[in-house]
């Protein structure tokens, strides 16, 4: 809430008045807990983009992945995995399903594929929840987030639109590094 609040402080209203109080209280409480429940980031997102638009949303989330690349619970992992392994695009498949697993709980299984000449990959989640199978918003936050692999290692690439298959309860979504 504070990311909204800097953002712009009617946009922490609207997304107080949208999560109502027993939503509110979940989100006051992930700062003991250290994480949120997804149904609570989903609304926020839905907030989010209601009132400043696609283009909003994404700007805002990428701003909270730039915090989150910080916080005590990712920052070893990211800078243990990029010293041990380089920066590279398969270190940063290697460590994308713990670092999810990290943020959200029992929301999806993400595995990550390639393609032959191993420059375009595909994580895909297994067991997705009902709020992200459903949610627009949802989508375009998990695009966001795919392009936080480009920012670690400072390249240039693709992200495609996510592919939502509802009756598996799969969610695809491809990338490519610039050749």
């Amino acid at each position: 809430m504070d990311r909204a609040h800097k953002q712009s402080p009617a946009l922490a209203e609207h997304l107080r008045r949208k999560l109502g109080p027993e939503l509110r209280e979940a989100f006051d409480d992930a700062a003991l807990i250290g994480w949120l429940p997804y149904s609570v980031d989903v609304k926020m997102a839905e907030g989010v983009m209601e009132r400043e638009g696609t283009e909003g949303l994404r700007s805002f989330v990428m701003g909270n992945v730039e915090e989150a690349k910080k916080a005590p619970v990712f920052r070893p992992i990211i800078d243990g995995s990029l010293r041990l392994f380089g920066a590279s695009p398969t270190t940063i498949l290697r460590i994308a399903p713990k670092l999810w697993g990290l943020a959200y709980q029992d929301v999806l299984t993400l595995d990550v594929s390639s393609d032959a000449e191993g420059t375009d990959y595909t994580f895909s989640a297994r067991g997705v929840c009902d709020e992200m199978l459903n949610s627009k918003a949802a989508h375009i936050v998990l695009r966001a987030q795919c392009h936080l692999a480009f920012q670690l290692l400072g390249t240039a690439g693709e992200v495609g639109l996510p592919q939502v298959n509802a009756a598996e309860r799969r969610i695809d979504v491809t990338i490519a590094w610039a050749k």
